[in-house]
């Protein structure tokens, strides 16, 4: 996980959720970064990645 390509943390747990109609995913993110709403890149194992947002639990 990355901010202006600086790792900021990592994605621990991720599922499609059928209430949302989206991927949602846990992750562990470094303290000087938890803002809500802050967009991140998940960068995937092959190269791949996708913008997300940290979002305050429970989701809703």
């Amino acid at each position: 996980m990355t901010i202006d390509e600086e790792v900021v943390g990592q994605v621990t747990t991720a599922i499609w959720s059928p209430a949302f109609k989206k991927n949602i995913a846990l992750g562990m993110v470094t303290k000087d970064h938890w803002t809500f709403g802050q967009v991140v890149d998940i960068n995937f194992p092959d190269g791949r990645a996708k913008r997300g947002k940290l979002c305050q639990l429970p989701l809703r």
